[in-house]
């Protein structure tokens, strides 16, 4: 899967302003950022929603328990590469889940999508795009 301009909202530039974090990425326009419990949240509404954390994540083990959840049941990657993953679940219904590992500069950053709201193919298409976008 590609994602490409045409497919998703536009993103525009959005200032982190938090020490400890890349200078900036991308946003849907109104989006806010915040620090909570360690982590940068940056929100536009309720289908983009992201949480930025210092360090990677172990992908290889969050798949695991991605397969082995018996409740949100894996259907399968959309987008699967070594610093990447967007995948579609589903409990109720289907629901879109976005994690990658991001490195800007000497520093790397897991950035996923937050835990609760129900998110489409295209909203989390969208969070990866602005994973993506992380600079300093």
């Amino acid at each position: 899967m590609t994602l490409t301009a045409a497919t998703l909202p536009t993103l525009g530039l959005v200032n982190l302003k938090t020490p400890g974090f890349p200078a900036h990425g991308s946003a849907p326009s109104g989006a806010t950022v915040k620090l909570q419990f360690g982590a940068l949240s940056v929100k536009a509404g309720e289908n983009f929603q992201l949480e930025l954390r210092k360090g990677g994540v172990d992908l290889t083990k969050r798949k695991g328990e991605i397969a082995a959840n018996k409740v949100n049941q894996l259907q399968k990657y959309i987008v699967e590469s070594p610093d990447s993953i967007l995948y579609e679940s589903q409990v109720m219904g289907l629901e879109y889940h976005v994690l990658s590992n991001v490195k800007v500069g000497s520093k790397t950053y897991s950035c996923e999508d937050a835990k609760g709201p129900l998110y489409t193919q295209r909203d989390a298409e969208t969070m990866l795009k602005a994973c993506q976008s992380l600079a300093d």
